[in-house]
């Protein structure tokens, strides 16, 4: 089986930043946790308000175009992108469990990947057609 040879942009990051987007995007115990991720990837001195100091400068990171396009790009090579959390929220909206944390994460990355406004509120319209219509009760023409 030939592996896969995937290309990484060079975002000009210092080896530090790099830790910390692998950090950031990891499935690990940082992952999504920017103070966590600064803090192993910094090693900041403990004296002083060091901890408020880590969150700034981790809050400032994720706010560096380069960085974001970092961690991007690591979400997707993990294969997590906007087609694989469309399916889970086709999948969440089609079921009848407890989906409030799902939904949730689901929001987070629209966020994160800018696909929704701050503050704004969307309405998702799943439209239903053939073998799926017929499941709902509908007609499968329009």
């Amino acid at each position: 089986m030939e592996k896969k040879v995937v290309e990484v942009k060079d975002w000009g990051l210092n080896p530090r930043q790099k830790k910390f987007c692998k950090l950031y995007a990891s499935d690990e115990e940082f992952f999504g946790n920017g103070v966590q991720s600064y803090i192993e990837s910094y090693k900041p001195k403990k004296i002083g308000n060091w901890y408020l100091t880590a969150r700034s400068n981790a809050s400032q990171l994720l706010t560096n175009t380069n960085v974001l396009g970092h961690i991007n790009e690591l979400l997707e090579l993990q294969g997590l992108n906007d087609a694989f959390v469309d399916k889970q929220l086709e999948f969440l909206i089609t079921q009848h469990a407890d989906f409030k944390s799902k939904l949730g994460a689901v929001h987070e990355y629209n966020q994160l990947k800018r696909r929704v406004e701050a503050g704004g509120n969307k309405t998702l319209v799943l439209v239903v057609t053939g073998q799926s219509a017929k499941r709902y009760g509908q007609s499968g023409s329009s």
